[in-house]
């Protein structure tokens, strides 16, 4: 304060008084609580010398905190649209500003270092880094396929009574995918599992296929990445509809939610159709499944606007899939695409406090699983501190990362040992 030339600038806010986000504020007297706009959540309080609104001076965006006076308080206001001309006329002040702005985010950078083990720039790097190389092999795959596609005879036309190609060629089985695969599937009894009459949003067709009754199951245990075990069933070989006259697929709670439908889709099922047969229905066998699967992930991107949670889920539940069958190599693969998938979620959507502490928990073991130590501990850290996430999940999540950590340890005290070998 000394170094302000006009002192009759500050102004006086009585206790309770919610500060605007139009700009910066040095306080010179009393105490302000900052919270979190989606929680209300305190995270800092600010007293006599600090500052606070800093985003709100420097950017036209709307901040993710607000700020309340919890007693009386003078403070010293830098409103955005007047902040050029007062800056320019109280120099050796905006310098002491400068200088506790850049101490702020120092102070931020070390937390941020200590809790993740790298630093704010070199995180962001990496997740840049990961986002472009999967981006790449996107490409580079939708090319490839794209030369191979112009390389091949033109297909004559084929009839409708044209007898599908084996099972094994379907298009959309991946490389790697062996076939003969064996999962059990439970009979329809009514109790679990039971038929539903369902009406094809796509096609207009209607037909019978099966759902989960989930107040019938009894649960067993849970996975790390959160897989629930269910006696006597499985679920998770359930939980996709496929329409058997146009293969539109979906997890059965949205099948009827699609929110666009992209031009040309049914045609592009016609063809899929024509490469292979599969008992769909209510009497799905194993092949069926995986293709249901597959047909949902085909179309989860060309009818639902934001449908990278939904293709995050279709390849994790995948993955689990191919380790019931026996396939860990194809189960790694999967796993791989989820997490690439889920890291795309988390980036792009704007989910409430729960399911983003799930996908938090998701990331971190599938992290973990591919090897990424620090990156597992980081995310299983942001489900830990979400205060809005529910205490049995940030328990789950305190108790990963200890593990993790004490993981971690053993294998500092094994490597010296490992080095004299």
């Amino acid at each position: 304060m000394d170094t302000l030339r006009d002192p009759s600038r500050v102004r006086k806010y009585e206790c309770g008084t919610i500060f605007g986000g139009d700009g910066l504020y040095v306080i010179l007297r009393g105490k302000v609580a900052a919270l979190e706009k989606n929680n209300n959540k305190v995270f800092a309080v600010y007293g006599p010398g600090d500052f606070f609104g800093e985003a709100a001076l420097l950017s036209e965006n709307e901040t993710p905190a607000a700020f309340w006076a919890i007693s009386d308080v003078d403070a010293l206001p830098i409103k955005r649209a007047d902040a050029a001309a007062f800056l320019a006329s109280e120099p050796a002040f905006t310098f002491a500003l400068m200088k506790g702005i850049y101490r702020r985010e120092e102070e931020l950078e070390e937390a941020f270092l200590a809790v993740v083990g790298k630093s704010w720039t070199a995180y962001r790097q990496e997740l840049y880094d990961n986002l472009c190389k999967a981006e790449a092999e996107a490409r580079r795959k939708a090319e490839a396929a794209a030369e191979k596609k112009c390389g091949e005879p033109e297909a004559p036309v084929e009839s409708e009574e044209q007898p599908a190609a084996p099972v094994g060629e379907f298009a959309l089985f991946p490389e790697g995918h062996a076939g003969g695969y064996a999962l059990e599937l439970a009979e329809v009894d009514n109790l679990r599992v039971c038929e539903l009459d369902y009406r094809c949003p796509i096609c207009g067709k209607k037909f019978s296929g099966l759902k989960n009754l989930s107040t019938k199951l009894v649960a067993g245990t849970t996975d790390n990445d959160l897989r629930r075990h269910y006696k006597g069933i499985e679920p998770v070989y359930y939980e996709v509809v496929t329409c058997p006259d146009c293969l539109y697929s979906a997890f059965s709670n949205i099948f009827d939610k699609p929110d666009h439908d992209e031009k040309g889709l049914l045609a592009e099922l016609k063809v899929l159709k024509k490469q292979a047969s599969f008992r769909f229905g209510t009497r799905p066998d194993t092949e069926a499944v995986f293709a249901g699967y597959y047909l949902a992930l085909f179309c989860a991107p060309k009818c639902f606007s934001k449908a990278q949670m939904i293709e995050a889920r279709l390849l994790h539940r995948l993955s689990w899939m191919y380790h019931d069958c026996g396939d860990e190599k194809m189960a790694e693969l999967l796993s791989g695409r989820a997490l690439e998938k889920y890291m795309k979620a988390y980036l792009e959507l704007d989910l409430p406090p729960e399911p983003e502490a799930q996908l938090c928990v998701m990331i971190g073991e599938l992290n973990f699983r591919h090897g990424n130590i620090g990156e597992a501990k980081n995310f299983y850290y942001k489900a830990k501190m979400n205060s809005m996430a529910s205490a049995v999940l940030r328990r789950r999540a305190e108790n990963r990362l200890d593990e993790l950590k004490e993981l971690e340890k053993n294998e500092a005290q094994d490597e010296p040992g490992k080095k004299r070998k």
